[in-house]
């Protein structure tokens, strides 16, 4: 008997693009209608690319596993449900029931994962779809057999006794707890580092590819999802809502602007320029929308110097590479602005990691691409903490902080970004002075005045008594 296969390819559902669905298709009978239906149900809901893919591989077990068995979707009991588990949810396979010290949590964890994936995937055929009936009840079972979501079935791997996951669990944590090594959050330089190298590296996309991802999860604080996620439509929708009146030729869609000729290139000089006269005012910021973890689109906070570079990406090696997947002959890619050279399709989340994991193996910079985004989370809470206590003194508000920094850094919870703040609040006890805050400009020229005043001697003193009259003049004058 041949095993189901899962493909996966872009399509849309309801009008929501999902990249990469999964379908699992069965060699005798096509696509497996059951296991399509809830996985379009979960993508609806918010399920992520990943997700899917994995729920996607184990379905097609469980099916293939009913079938081997000839059991029915319609008619599956905690009996069959029970002996897929036993059976290592898998296929097939021969299980050798391991000793108390051998088990291992993650191989149990891993268990109960998939059976609660079971029972939600014939709860939702039952009782949202309609597909199914008297299969999974809601409370305690209607009859002997049904499945009952309140009271699933025990997941065992030969220890007896209830308290087997929780003896297993302590044992492994407290293993852990005492061979845990945090994971640093790399100083700026080191950042500076990675991302220095990743112009120099050599993989499946440009140096500039790599560039960009390394510098997004940075500068702008994106997940690996977001980096996925950055489409040239939210560019475009973000350069129209803080530019265009500043240009009289409309801005088109930014894929529309690559090429070479007299007209396109006006455009494209005008929307850098316009840019660039925007960060002459004060901003540093461009928001453009990204969806990251299955949650709602949140505004990410692009500097204006990497906006410029992600623009001359679509308009150059981007816009190169759909070129010669037309002339190739192969089918229109989606909006993403990075793509796969392999498929043209959307990258992927753990390729992205993957990537940034070698860049971070290479420099010798201990930690992971997420941890360059913790390094900008880190950044922010601290700017923000500054201009509050710049502005209320000892009275600064934390919550306001981490208020801010949550909707600035997408995350629903602002507890969660209390450490980054704990960090900066015990670097500032090793500092004196009270915080003060200038523009970037002036801000290299007034850190090199402060630091010539924390110099002993004779200068430092005679350049103190010169601004103490500058600050006395502009005291009189104000009065």
């Amino acid at each position: 008997m041949e095993n189901s296969r899962v493909f996966r390819n872009d399509c849309h559902i309801e009008g929501l693009l999902s990249p990469c669905h999964p379908s699992v298709v069965c060699e005798q009978k096509g696509l497996v209608l059951p296991i399509a239906a809830f996985l379009a149900y979960r993508r609806k809901l918010g399920a992520s690319a990943e997700t899917l893919r994995r729920d996607s591989y184990w379905l097609a077990e469980y099916w293939d596993f009913l079938k081997s068995k000839g059991y029915s979707i319609a008619n599956v009991t905690e009996r069959t449900v029970l002996e897929f588990i036993e059976n290592g949810a898998k296929r097939s396979s021969n299980v050798t029931f391991l000793r108390k010290s051998d088990a291992s949590v993650s191989y149990l964890e891993t268990l109960n994962t998939k059976r609660d994936l079971i029972y939600s995937f014939l709860y939702v055929l039952e009782h949202k779809l309609q597909l199914i009936e008297g299969v999974v009840s809601l409370s305690g079972s209607q009859r002997r057999g049904t499945l009952s979501m309140k009271d699933r079935v025990r997941v065992s791997i030969g220890i007896a006794g209830d308290r087997q996951g929780d003896e297993i669990r302590t044992a492994l944590r407290a293993a852990k707890e005492r061979s845990r090594r945090p994971r640093p959050t790399p100083s700026a330089s080191q950042a500076n580092e990675i991302i220095a190298a990743a112009l120099k590296w050599r993989g499946e996309h440009s140096p500039a590819t790599y560039y960009l991802f390394a510098s997004l999860q940075n500068k702008a604080g994106a997940r690996a999802g977001g980096v996925c996620d950055l489409t040239v439509t939210s560019l475009t929708t973000c350069l129209l809502e803080e530019i265009q009146n500043q240009i009289i030729t409309p801005i088109p869609h930014l894929a529309k602007l690559s090429g070479n000729s007299p007209e396109r290139n006006a455009v494209r000089q005008a929307v850098i320029d316009s840019l660039k006269a925007l960060r002459a005012k004060g901003r540093k910021f461009v928001f453009a929308s990204v969806i990251e973890k299955g949650k709602p689109a949140r505004g990410l906070p692009i500097p204006i110097e990497l906006c410029v570079e992600l623009i001359e990406y679509i308009w150059n090696e981007r816009a190169d590479f759909l070129d010669k997947r037309a002339t190739a002959g192969h089918p229109p890619s989606p909006d993403y602005v990075f793509l796969s050279q392999t498929t043209g399709n959307q990258y992927r989340r753990s390729s992205v990691g993957r990537v940034l994991k070698e860049l971070f193996d290479a420099t010798g910079v201990r930690g992971s691409g997420h941890r360059l985004r913790a390094a900008f989370c880190e950044d922010i809470v601290r700017e923000l903490y500054l201009r509050e206590k710049a502005k209320n003194g000892s009275h600064y508000d934390a919550d306001t902080i981490l208020l801010l920094a949550a909707e600035y850094l997408g995350h629903r919870d602002p507890s969660t970004l209390r450490p980054y703040l704990n960090n900066v609040l015990k670097q500032e006890t090793s500092l004196e002075g009270q915080p003060v805050i200038f523009s970037d400009d002036d801000a290299p020229k007034m850190e090199m005045i402060a630091r010539a005043l924390a110099e002993p001697g004779l200068a430092a003193d005679k350049l103190r008594q010169i601004l103490w009259k500058v600050a006395a003049g502009l005291s009189a004058t104000s009065m």
